[in-house]
């Protein structure tokens, strides 16, 4: 993570805080004290450290960022954090105490690591620092609860589209061409997380989408054209 650390002066830190609109003035003066921004290329993979008992409280200032939890059982869970989403590095079995929580930038990311000590401060003595907190972590599960239903509703071809729609309109980039690029970290694997089934099912719907026109026929990117995504 260090080496991704963007470094800014004091000025810099101060303007891009100026611009959460979620905290008041004091909490910035505080916040830009002790805490620290992290900035992420889109498509970067990062790790964040873990620490299940003081764990640090990361605020998503810019971007989106793609989170990959391991569960005790081994597989993967996925989650998706927007802007002006909170998350705390606190998840997994607790003997991966010490360990890194993998990331993903979707889009280019700006991240507030705000330190536990400092989080736990705030908490105490502002009581709208703590409400703004448990808003975004509320926000947070809204965004989930949105991606299970499309993961659930209809066929599994239905779910995969469904999906993809999703993550075009709120994640995709508009190309030179007129069609709407899919975040790179969208991979099958995701893909199949979200839509409840495999990674090669994936593979073949994805190939139906393009036969059909709704994917261009791009073997190493899944972009939408632009008129069928706005029929959508």
């Amino acid at each position: 993570m260090e080496n991704n650390r963007y470094q800014q002066s004091v000025d810099e830190q101060n303007n891009i805080l100026a611009r959460v609109h979620e905290f008041n003035d004091q909490q910035r003066r505080v916040l830009s004290k002790e805490g620290t921004l992290l900035r992420f290329e889109n498509g970067k993979h990062f790790n964040l450290p873990v620490n299940s008992t003081r764990p640090t409280l990361f605020w998503v200032i810019q971007g989106a960022v793609l989170l990959e939890r391991n569960l005790a059982d081994g597989k993967a869970m996925f989650s998706i954090l927007k802007e002006s989403m909170a998350f705390p590095a606190s998840v997994g079995p607790k003997d991966e105490q010490g360990g890194v929580m993998v990331s993903y930038a979707v889009g280019p990311v700006t991240l507030l690591a705000i330190p536990f000590a400092t989080f736990q401060r705030l908490c105490q003595t502002d009581g709208n620092f703590a409400w703004t907190v448990i808003s975004s972590l509320h926000q947070e599960n809204c965004l989930q609860s949105d991606l299970l239903k499309l993961s659930m509703a209809g066929a599994i071809p239905e779910r995969i589209k469904n999906i993809l729609i999703y993550f075009g309109h709120e994640c995709g980039q508009i190309q030179a061409t007129g069609g709407v690029a899919l975040p790179r970290v969208l991979t099958y694997r995701v893909i199949a997380y979200f839509a409840k089934t495999t990674a090669q099912t994936v593979a073949k719907t994805i190939k139906n989408l393009r036969t059909i026109g709704l994917l261009l026929p791009l073997n190493h990117k899944l972009v939408f054209s632009a008129a069928a995504l706005d029929k959508l």
